[in-house]
């Protein structure tokens, strides 16, 4: 019987050490385009709710009614699961063109709100997290009829 040559303690360590460093160089690169998706996510929902509020302003108008929607939705603030930039048949029909009521959907199927992407956080305030500390902050403006970021991270969004 022969002996078989196998790799030395040495030779391990060096492989390791490699792939070690390779994996601390990668590790970096890999947590920004989780960010970078959930940035782009926000983007498209913000400019499908930019949308949605351009398209009701454009169908009262036709209806010459230049009333925008006072509320967005009727979500819980600061709770998980919570229909946003959504109303039902029921709170649409309760409201009566009321102030502080559902006038009408601006979306079709509601975003749930939860910690992890929007929330809502005040009356007519909203929140995108990108993580439990970088958020960006949303609030509607019923004079104007628009969703509007606010703070010093909107630039990101153009």
């Amino acid at each position: 019987m022969g002996f078989r040559k196998a790799f030395s303690i040495l030779e391990l360590i060096f492989v390791i050490a490699i792939i070690a460093i390779l994996v601390s160089i990668s590790i970096p690169y890999f947590s920004n385009s989780k960010q970078e998706a959930k940035i782009t996510k926000l983007k498209a929902d913000f400019t499908t709710l930019q949308s949605a509020l351009v398209f009701y302003k454009n169908q009262n108008f036709l209806r010459s009614n230049s009333q925008n929607l006072s509320v967005l939705d009727e979500a819980k603030i600061g709770l998980e699961k919570e229909p946003l930039f959504f109303c039902t048949q029921s709170q649409i029909s309760v409201c009566n063109d009321g102030a502080n009521c559902c006038q009408g959907s601006l979306l079709s199927n509601a975003i749930y709100s939860n910690k992890q992407a929007w929330m809502k956080t005040g009356f007519n305030a909203y929140r995108y997290y990108i993580t439990p500390k970088f958020f960006f902050d949303f609030i509607y403006d019923f004079e104007s009829g628009e969703l509007k970021c606010i703070g010093q991270r909107c630039k990101e969004l153009l």
